[in-house]
């Protein structure tokens, strides 16, 4: 079964690892990396599926038969150049990290302490889920 992480809303890891950033120093690997909006800002329709090596090399024989009216969009691709540049160069990876760890971490935890409905309280970076129970 492959693992996968979906990312709609933030798609900094569609960037190389940064040293401190969540996917280096967690040992996260997924097998898949979904990501959309964020890899350009939102200015372009434009989303992406990263994969694992195993995953790229079983397509190396059988091509996969996707592809959408955006797909390669030169316009979108140059976009997401420049959003994947500036997150890079304004460290917004280690920053959400850092966030995740120090900030929003910590207050989900605090929150789900006064809360008997929150649930399970777990994150990476800027992205913090937790469940919800009608039952506490």
């Amino acid at each position: 079964m492959a693992s996968s992480i979906s990312r709609t809303r933030c798609s900094s890891a569609s960037a190389a690892p940064e040293p401190g950033s969540p996917w280096t120093t967690t040992g996260v690997a997924p097998d898949l990396l979904v990501f959309a909006k964020g890899v350009n800002s939102g200015y372009v329709p434009l989303g992406g599926v990263l994969v694992g090596d195993a995953i790229y090399e079983a397509f190396t024989e059988r091509p996969y038969p996707a592809g959408m009216t955006y797909s390669g969009h030169p316009l979108a691709c140059a976009a997401a150049v420049g959003a994947i540049r500036a997150m890079q160069d304004e460290g917004t990876v280690v920053t959400a990290a850092r966030l995740g760890a120090q900030v929003l971490g910590p207050g989900l935890t605090k929150l789900a302490e006064k809360h008997r409905s929150i649930g399970d309280v777990r994150g990476i970076g800027g992205s913090g889920p937790s469940s919800l129970s009608a039952t506490g």
